[in-house]
């Protein structure tokens, strides 16, 4: 998960945790359900409608990916409250292409470390980073697209996670 994270509060222990835990507690905190609440039922409208338009559009009665689409609905409350924007369509189908690839991989190389395999040679390690960067390059892009308008002095969000992030005082 590090290759995926950084060392982030998913991976770290001890004083470190305690740390990007203090962090993070503002955050959790400023997400309290009358506030993302709203940016979650806008998540679920957007996803019925897609639902919808595949039962009434034009490939109507073919099956539908649901974890595609599911995948889809988690992400886009995901960026919904932590960004204050939807995930687009074809994000939502890159985020799941890699992260099926990551985990694949990742959980077959848990595997042979726990045996003390090295893994960085092994097949498949190129696709993981891989994987991850693609993965990164898109959770990455909301927070560049923050910092620039606040560098530029426009106007954003104020009430989602981001924001609580941003405004954290270590």
């Amino acid at each position: 998960l590090e290759r995926l994270t950084g060392y982030s509060i998913f991976v770290s222990n001890g004083e470190a945790w305690r740390r990007h835990r203090r962090l993070m507690d503002p955050a959790f905190e400023a997400a309290r359900i009358k506030t993302v609440f709203p940016m979650m039922l806008d998540a679920v409208d957007a996803c019925a409608q897609r639902l919808a338009a595949h039962a009434d559009g034009p490939g109507a009665g073919r099956p539908v990916a649901i974890d595609v689409e599911m995948t889809h609905y988690a992400a886009d409350v995901i960026f919904r409250t932590i960004f204050s924007e939807p995930m687009e369509a074809e994000s939502a189908r890159r985020f799941f292409k890699a992260f099926g690839t990551f985990q694949e991989i990742a959980y077959a190389h848990g595997m042979l470390k726990l045996g003390r395999v090295p893994t960085q040679l092994l097949p498949g390690a190129w696709r993981a980073r891989r994987a991850a960067k693609v993965i990164r390059a898109i959770l990455e892009a909301p927070i560049r697209r923050r910092l620039e308008a606040v560098r530029a002095g426009r106007p954003t969000p104020r009430d989602d996670i981001m924001a609580t992030l941003m405004t954290t005082v270590d």
